[in-house]
């Protein structure tokens, strides 16, 4: 069953880069980000935003329709503190040419490096954020990301009489990262 799986997955990857490279008329990018993470539970005594200093390491692959004001991204990033890999798969709307304001939304599959029970290794978190970039050559871009993620996560509680309780809960992380991109091809008049 899982072969199955793996095969229709490898399929449709290949069918998706068939057409992304057979379009003519886009802009692609690839990037790399750098970050600190922030995250403080309830109950937990708050020094600061961004007080604990964990970071974040990413890749980024985007397109972007010709004459479109959105764009469409994934990529890979990996949360220090966490042990976290995440697969996000972004819609991101933009304002502006050179200097460009954004605001994005995603989906992202999240692994657990380290997981404890009773969490799940693999589960679907969301991410939301702004960003400023600003295109300082040709082909060459240098962006800012402010982001939150809401990751789903579930606690084991203790009772005092023998039994347990598991109780679903979601974590937040706040992102700031600063990256720089690549322009592989440029848009088409």
């Amino acid at each position: 069953m899982l072969y199955l799986v793996k095969k229709d997955i490898k399929n449709i990857i290949i069918i998706m880069l068939f057409f992304s490279c057979s379009l003519e008329a886009q802009e692609k990018n690839i990037g790399i980000t750098y970050g600190i993470t922030s995250f403080h539970p309830h109950g937990s005594n708050y020094s600061g935003l961004f007080s604990d200093r964990a970071w974040l390491l990413g890749l980024q692959a985007e397109y972007i329709p010709y004459k479109a004001r959105f764009s469409i991204s994934t990529g890979i990033t990996y949360f220090s503190e966490y042990k976290y890999v995440m697969l996000p798969i972004a819609l991101k709307i933009f304002l502006g040419k050179k200097f460009q304001v954004n605001v994005k939304g995603a989906l992202c599959p999240l692994y657990r490096i380290h997981t404890t029970a009773p969490d799940r290794t693999l589960v679907l978190a969301k991410q939301v954020g702004f960003g400023f970039e600003y295109y300082c050559m040709n082909s060459y871009a240098v962006f800012t990301d402010f982001s939150g993620f809401f990751i789903p996560q579930r606690k084991y509680y203790p009772s005092h009489f023998g039994s347990a309780e598991i109780v679903n809960e979601v974590k937040g992380i706040l992102s700031f990262a600063i990256g720089i991109k690549y322009l592989i091809r440029k848009k088409k008049a």
